[in-house]
């Protein structure tokens, strides 16, 4: 990846495993339970039910996220107040 490029990026989270695409091309493939996957303390959420994004060793702008509901029903949890948009 470059310094000062855009780029698209796609997680997708299933229950057996998950893919990452880049501009639109398949980078990696985890075939997991999930059983076998941890976070060091220094990235872990104070509420492990939230989700996450950030960049490791890099300024990053995210210039969009989007959260998309494959199945099941979820639900919106208000953003605590300390990472409230102004």
């Amino acid at each position: 990846m470059q310094n000062g490029q855009v780029y698209s990026s796609l997680l997708e989270a299933r229950r057996d495993g998950v893919r990452v695409y880049l501009d639109g091309q398949l980078i990696c493939h985890w075939k997991t339970t999930y059983a076998d996957g941890s976070v060091t303390e220094r990235w872990r959420l104070r509420n492990s039910r939230f989700l996450g994004v950030g960049a490791y060793q890099a300024t990053t702008t995210f210039q969009k996220i989007r959260l998309i509901e494959i199945a099941g029903k979820g639900r919106t949890v208000p953003r605590p107040d300390d990472l409230k948009l102004k």
